[in-house]
């Protein structure tokens, strides 16, 4: 459990620096190169932290499948 956490916190750095290029691409003109540029790597970092997410969904729920026989959800 800890470690999922710890790859959770991981994530935060990269929120950051999407806050920022999000920022950094509120005055670029649509369409230029530059605005181009600018919403890839956007979408890089959208995507590192999608990935990052997955990443630790799946490894939590790994562990979790691992250490108990069932597990239950109610609704």
């Amino acid at each position: 459990m800890e470690k999922y956490l710890r790859i959770v916190r991981s994530y935060q750095k990269f929120e950051a620096k999407l806050s920022r290029e999000q920022y950094l691409n509120r005055h670029k003109d649509v369409g230029s190169a530059n605005g181009r540029a600018a919403q890839r790597k956007i979408a890089r970092l959208h995507r590192k932290v999608a990935n990052i997410r997955q990443d630790a969904l799946h490894k939590l729920t790994t562990i979790s499948a691992k250490n108990h026989g069932s597990i239950v959800i109610e609704v």
